[in-house]
């Protein structure tokens, strides 16, 4: 059984090498090593970003099994849902400053900044923000032993970046349609997720995650970006000091966007006391 469920995996974890690995060697034949350099750029920053939200659901993991394993599925429904949104709020605090001031990060980091690589960056981001809605999904359906047709699914879709992406290529559009059609996948493997999960798990309802997960995420995303994008746009930040506050205001802007709109109340309760006991 465990060899099995392992085998399983394993097509999962090869969408994934060739996701990222795949993508970088048909990019390598079309358009020759810069490109390769301007993605490298971007995956140091996926890699960066990506950590702060995988270790907050690495806590959460074993919390999600253990709940399905103990048959107390609601309380794991909790974790499923709240898990979603908080991990993609602890990347939006990372990612909208990288976003929004990525042309003057990116030429402050190197000397000679390879084509594409600014635009590959912010989508970068992007894919890593829609991938951190799925952790606790996945953890979810891992949960219940049942991977095999779940696998054969969602790992075939993820699975189809790499012909898609060729595809697009061969026809001659721009290396930017690679990190495209990573988010398009991203979306349509999430769509699979609900689609599926719901089969093995009777408890999870796809109009309440839609509505507490996808919903209030949007609804942040919005309400933060706004100012800061109308800032960048209309205001010259092509120094250090204009820089340092636009990304002072990403954060600010995110920070009260996740606690006013993306958090209920027992929510911001807890957390201002958490940040409370903190500083005492």
């Amino acid at each position: 059984k465990m060899f099995a469920y392992s085998g399983w995996h394993f097509i999962g974890n090869s969408a994934n090498i060739l996701k990222n690995s795949g993508i970088d060697v048909i990019l390598n034949l079309f358009f020759g090593p810069s490109i390769n350099a301007a993605k490298g750029v971007a995956n140091q920053v996926l890699h960066a970003i990506q950590g702060f939200s995988n270790n907050f659901t690495t806590a959460l993991n074993p919390q999600i099994i253990q709940s399905y394993a103990q048959g107390n599925v609601g309380y794991m429904m909790k974790l499923v849902y709240k898990g979603s949104r908080f991990s993609f709020y602890i990347l939006f605090l990372i990612a909208l400053p990288i976003v929004v001031n990525a042309d003057y990060i990116v030429n402050v980091w190197l000397k000679n900044v390879p084509p594409y690589a600014i635009v590959f960056v912010q989508l970068s981001v992007i894919v890593a923000a829609l991938s951190s809605l799925s952790n606790t999904l996945i953890t979810a359906q891992n949960a219940t032993g049942n991977v095999r047709n779940y696998q054969l699914i969602v790992g075939g879709i993820q699975l189809l970046n790499l012909p898609m992406s060729y595809f697009c290529l061969y026809l001659g559009f721009s290396p930017v349609c690679v990190l495209l059609v990573s988010i398009f996948v991203e979306i349509f493997s999430l769509v699979a997720r609900l689609v599926m999960i719901p089969f093995y798990i009777s408890s999870f309802h796809r109009l309440v995650f839609l509505k507490e997960v996808i919903l209030n995420c949007f609804l942040v995303v919005v309400c933060a970006a706004m100012l800061p994008f109308v800032v960048s746009k209309y205001f010259y930040l092509n120094d250090f000091i204009s820089c340092g506050l636009n990304v002072m205001l990403c954060f600010l802007c995110s920070a009260v966007s996740i606690m006013f709109v993306g958090c209920s109340r027992k929510e911001r309760e807890s957390i201002l006391s958490g940040i409370k006991a903190k500083f005492h």
